[in-house]
């Protein structure tokens, strides 16, 4: 497994000049592979915490301080195209404030607020505007709200894409990505609400019954 970044900094003298490389080199939070690595920097902090929503794991954990720094880090897998929303604990005076992540602009708004987004490995991501538009032709999925309007919001679309990417194929159409994970639904009653008429099957088994056909 090729080292992290925080590793390297974990190894290297603990200074300012260094944080400062660090941060300046980076998008936080880190993503690497299926690690993900959250960081919040200040002065005064007793302890910070990272308040999320990720089903299987505690809600809240704890950063590391990096030893002679204000800098603070968490680093733990997570599934591939997760999406995250979250919050950081920051305590002082033995009282503790809830922030958004100053080292990330990406938010989720609701009645109550918002919170920081966080992608894990698999979010589609494009350099530009003109290299999203170039990519349309080649999308062959998109996640929709309740009203079958392409969504770019959580829970309708499940990583936050742009423009609502689910799948995409090569110019060719012999190769085919998508998100979603239709082995887990294919029958209707893995799925959280279907209509009657379906039946035993839900249309994710098209997919399958194509191949198989096409197979011969």
């Amino acid at each position: 497994m090729s080292a992290r970044a925080i590793d390297a900094l974990k190894a290297g003298p603990h200074t300012r000049e260094a944080v400062d490389a660090f941060l300046a080199a980076h998008k936080f939070p880190l993503v690497e592979g299926p690690a993900i690595t959250f960081v919040w920097r200040g002065d005064g902090a007793e302890a910070v915490h990272l308040k999320h929503w990720v089903f299987g794991l505690p809600s809240s954990q704890q950063l590391a301080n990096l030893e002679g720094t204000n800098l603070w880090y968490l680093t733990f897998e997570l599934p591939r195209g997760s999406r995250v929303e979250y919050k950081l604990e920051v305590v002082r005076g033995g009282h503790g404030e809830w922030i958004q992540d100053p080292l990330n602009p990406a938010r989720a708004r609701d009645p109550f607020g918002s919170n920081s987004v966080a992608h894990g490995e698999g979010y589609a991501e494009f350099r530009d505007e003109a290299q999203l538009a170039s990519a349309q032709p080649l999308v062959t999925l998109r996640f929709v709200d309740n009203r079958g309007e392409v969504s770019e919001r959580y829970p309708y679309n499940a990583n936050g894409s742009p423009r609502g990417i689910a799948g995409l194929t090569t110019a060719d159409g012999r190769f085919s990505i998508l998100m979603p994970h239709p082995e887990r639904v294919f029958r209707s009653v893995q799925m959280s609400w279907h209509p009657p008429a379906w039946g035993e099957d839900s249309p994710w088994m098209r997919m399958f019954r194509n191949a198989r056909a096409w197979l011969g």
